[in-house]
């Protein structure tokens, strides 16, 4: 081989080398935990975030310290909804709204709120797996004011109130640990249709119509 095709060769193994690192899982994204901070404006899909992805990317964790100085009422402004793996809200995080939107939360993992303020998700909620609810006594609750659509079910753990205050078409199961309660008010379909929720301590029915075995 003459040194010109040598040269050729290695153009050409240096080519593909770079479209294989280019092609490579995670080469222009990366599954990131981002942290709100909210200084620029109260949207999620605006550049409020620190973290390796600002805006979040499908799938990134997100985690809410104190609200910054747009405030704590919160707008899911990604078109058509964004896929989350985990939402977690640190023992600083200030009492946090998600507005009502047309935008869902897909969920594929879990929530915990390690703070004693109450968290409210007013949108449209889903979770596309088992999801495991950590709450903390003193009120660290979790309010679903929204519609939750899903068939996968909850897990309630630590200490605290997971409440349903909307009509849902939630057909999943709840299991509500020993030391969580699980509360059901406003509308008889709070809880979907079919739902069986698996108490082993509280549970509150204000609304009526649904079962606990």
């Amino acid at each position: 081989m003459n040194q010109v095709s040598r040269k050729i060769t290695a153009i050409v193994c240096a080519l593909f080398a770079s479209l294989s690192f280019l092609a490579a899982p995670g080469a222009f994204a990366q599954i990131a935990a981002d942290t709100w901070v909210g200084n620029t404006s109260a949207n999620l899909a605006d550049a409020n975030w620190t973290g390796t992805n600002n805006p979040p990317h499908i799938g990134d964790n997100w985690i809410f310290g104190p609200a910054g100085t747009a405030g704590a009422v919160l707008n899911n402004t990604f078109a058509g909804g964004i896929t989350v793996s985990n939402i977690g809200f640190l023992t600083n995080a200030s009492a946090f709204t998600f507005a009502n939107s047309a935008n869902p939360i897909i969920l594929t993992g879990n929530i915990t709120n390690s703070s004693t303020n109450l968290q409210i998700f007013n949108g449209p909620i889903s979770n596309a797996s088992v999801t495991t609810l950590t709450l903390t006594t003193n009120g660290g609750n979790i309010i679903f004011g929204g519609s939750v659509n899903s068939s996968s079910n909850f897990v309630l753990t630590g200490s605290g109130t997971l409440s349903f205050t909307n009509t849902n078409n939630f057909t999943g199961n709840i299991t509500v640990g020993a030391s969580d309660v699980l509360s059901v008010s406003g509308p008889l379909a709070a809880l979907g249709t079919n739902t069986t929720a698996i108490i082993t301590t509280g549970f509150s029915d204000a609304a009526g119509g649904n079962s606990a075995q």
